[in-house]
């Protein structure tokens, strides 16, 4: 049986070949994972997917010295072994930490269960099982890191859910109307009812509303974001879709203070749609157990994680005068 990621080898030779040829889709920064019991053929593997990256070298496993280190026409290949490991010390005292996180690098790791937490996110498992003496099985599963795949999904006009400071919060990029219509079905939200928008800094909020007052930002933004403060502002009509100003001319904005929130809002490059990740009227959601399964089964993606305030942001309106509370959260502002 032979596909892309399974393969039933029958010898050393077709193993070595698999690997050659698979070796053509790693890219530097690529992490390998490999699986297997003594003799299952990982360094087999390894020795036909050096091959592939062009390297000369006789490749043997490094049981002993537990890292070899091949220079590649751009970057390095690392060939990892943790057999005679013990402990995670030994991992850091081999500066593997640094090694994996190096984007210049391609790293091939045997044993990769004695990595602990020390994992990475992203990688590719390569697991080998001995069948008989001539055949072994051979499976790939690839894993994307959560917030890469999270970009993938929202760039996709997809919907996710995923942690904030103050709750897990479900969102779609702001641009895309179909994805925001479909956010107010899944949460069963009034669609008179606005939604917030999270935002990644102060520069990212101007493109979106009208304007913002030097007062505002003075005695609300400097000293409360990033934090679990919205602010209603006067929207820009033609960047926020009217649904999510729930048939008014104003939007809810936050910046939370999430690096995971955060960093998906950098890479996705416009604000993202933050309501709590619930279905309207019921309870929000404050740790991963707390979110309803109906709902997760909804979405298109799911980080885990955890929030670290776990109370409803202050939310306050500064296109009236004075301003007004809307929603006394965490945030104390006095007016």
């Amino acid at each position: 049986m032979n596909n892309k990621d399974y393969f039933i080898s029958n010898s050393k030779e077709e193993t070595q070949a698999f690997a050659e040829n698979f070796s053509k889709d790693l890219q530097t920064g690529d992490f390998l994972a490999f699986y297997g019991d003594l003799g299952s053929g990982k360094t087999t593997f390894i020795q036909g997917l050096a091959r592939g990256l062009g390297i000369k070298k006789r490749i043997i496993s490094p049981t002993f010295i537990i890292l070899r280190h091949y220079n590649l026409t751009q970057g390095n290949f690392y060939h990892v072994d943790l057999y005679r490991t013990e402990s995670k010390h030994d991992l850091l005292g081999i500066g593997l930490d640094q090694i994996i996180q190096d984007p210049n690098s391609i790293v091939a790791l045997e044993w990769a269960e004695k990595m602990g937490d020390l994992m990475p996110q992203k990688r590719i498992e390569i697991r080998l099982k001995y069948l008989n003496n001539q055949q072994r099985e051979i499976s790939i599963k690839r894993y994307e890191n959560q917030i890469d795949k999270a970009v993938k999904v929202l760039n996709q006009g997809g919907i996710i859910v995923f942690p904030t400071d103050t709750a897990f919060g479900i969102g779609c990029r702001v641009d895309n109307e179909k994805a925001v219509r479909e956010l107010f079905e899944i949460r069963r939200r009034p669609l008179s009812q606005a939604t917030p928008i999270l935002i990644n800094s102060l520069e990212m909020a101007k493109e979106y509303v009208t304007e913002i007052a030097e007062d505002v930002i003075e005695k609300l933004i400097n000293p409360f974001w990033p934090g679990a403060l919205t602010i209603v502002l006067k929207a820009d009509q033609n960047k926020v879709p009217p649904l999510v100003q729930g048939g008014g001319e104003t939007v809810g904005v936050r910046m939370p203070n999430h690096l995971v929130a955060l960093d998906i809002i950098t890479k996705v490059g416009v604000p993202i749609l933050g309501p709590s990740a619930n279905f309207h009227g019921e309870s929000t959601p404050y740790e991963f157990k707390d979110l309803n399964p109906k709902l997760i089964s909804l979405v298109d993606y799911v980080i885990d994680g955890k929030c670290s305030v776990k109370k409803a942001s202050t939310v306050i309106d500064c296109t009236k005068s004075p301003w007004q509370i809307l929603r006394q959260g965490v945030v104390t502002v006095k007016i």
